[in-house]
């Protein structure tokens, strides 16, 4: 009998003991997280923590490169010529008779081998380029000149709508990055655009050099295996006062063989 009891006591400690150590087991798990069920809940969190950090950027359209048909940039003023610092910049003057833009005499630019001819005002200066000719006005320290460029390059292919237009944004950003790119601003884009009796696109653009805001406008066509663009520009304050001007010099560019 006594051995009986023994054996059940003994049983009886061996599964408090069994059952103490599958506690102590479970606890130590709890703790340590050792959990597989735990892990694998934890990852896809810290997963998605990682890729909200990660900025967002809307996609961008991009204009296909034409690699064999790229415009040089257009021959344009000097840098100090563009840049007025606010020591030389002033103030705003009241137009004096000299300014009268109606007394403009024209001269016709006679030099073919550019491939093109135009009028251009003939008290401007000349600013030579290889494939752009350009004037500028003559102007006081401190004022911002117009300007006025006519460019033609030759391509390898007769030039299709698209890559008119991509030739075209090329040309508009050599423009862009003289001014100020906080400041600058496109106009509407106009597909429908006249120039030397094609269709082409023209767009205008607002900007700043220094003090003084400049509009501009520019416009192109492709006639035969060449593209040609016209830019004009001055200071706001003149540009309505010689639209006359420019609308004259746009109208006048003409092939020449």
């Amino acid at each position: 009998m006594t051995e009986a009891m023994g054996k059940r006591r003994g049983g009886i400690l061996v599964k408090k003991l069994i059952g103490l150590l599958t506690a102590c087991a479970l606890a130590l798990c709890a703790l340590t997280g050792c959990s597989g069920g735990g892990q694998d809940a934890a990852e896809p969190a810290e997963t998605a923590a990682i890729a909200t950090e990660e900025p967002t950027q809307m996609p961008q359209e991009e204009l296909p490169v034409v690699e064999d048909v790229l415009l040089e940039q257009p021959t344009v003023a000097p840098a100090e010529a563009l840049i007025v610092s606010n020591a030389t910049a002033q103030p705003a003057q009241t137009p004096q008779p000299a300014n009268d833009f109606s007394t403009y005499t024209f001269a016709r630019l006679s030099d073919t081998s550019f491939g093109f001819t135009f009028e251009y005002p003939a008290q401007w200066t000349n600013l030579p380029g290889r494939y752009t000719v350009c004037y500028r006005e003559p102007v006081e320290e401190g004022d911002f000149p117009a300007r006025v460029a006519v460019t033609r390059k030759a391509t390898a292919h007769t030039p299709n709508s698209r890559t008119l237009l991509q030739q075209f944004y090329n040309y508009a950003e050599q423009i862009r990055v003289q001014y100020d790119s906080s400041t600058f601003e496109y106009g509407e884009l106009n597909s429908e655009a006249s120039f030397m009796g094609e269709t082409g696109y023209s767009i205008t653009y607002l900007a700043y050099s220094g003090d003084i805001e400049v509009e501009g406008y520019m416009v192109c066509c492709a006639i035969g295996r060449a593209i040609y663009v016209f830019h004009f520009c001055a200071s706001y304050d003149d540009y309505q006062a010689m639209s006359s001007i420019m609308t004259r010099m746009r109208d006048s560019v003409a092939v020449v063989e």
